[in-house]
């Protein structure tokens, strides 16, 4: 069994990369995005790809996209929260 990660730091983005972001995001016209991914950061076998799922989800969600990432569930809670990701 794999030992569970911890919440993951956010890694702070330039604030010309939010900026050009947020940008991007406005003039795209997408305001909600389901992303799916195998494993929640939960899951005892979380690793590398799940932090990475997170972090991106993290950065989209606070450039203004209304995100819900839907994984696998290990237990609950059915539905949580990390942030504005949901």
């Amino acid at each position: 069994m794999t030992e569970r990660l911890p919440d993951a730091a956010p890694v702070a983005l330039a604030s010309d990369a939010a900026d050009r972001l947020r940008e991007a995001v406005a003039a795209s016209g997408v305001r909600r995005v389901l992303v799916l991914g195998w494993r929640d950061l939960s899951d005892d076998e979380a690793g590398g790809s799940e932090l990475h799922l997170h972090e991106i989800a993290r950065r989209w969600a606070d450039a203004g996209v209304e995100l819900t990432v839907r994984t696998s569930s290990v237990r609950p809670p059915a539905t949580e929260r990390r942030g504005q990701v949901r």
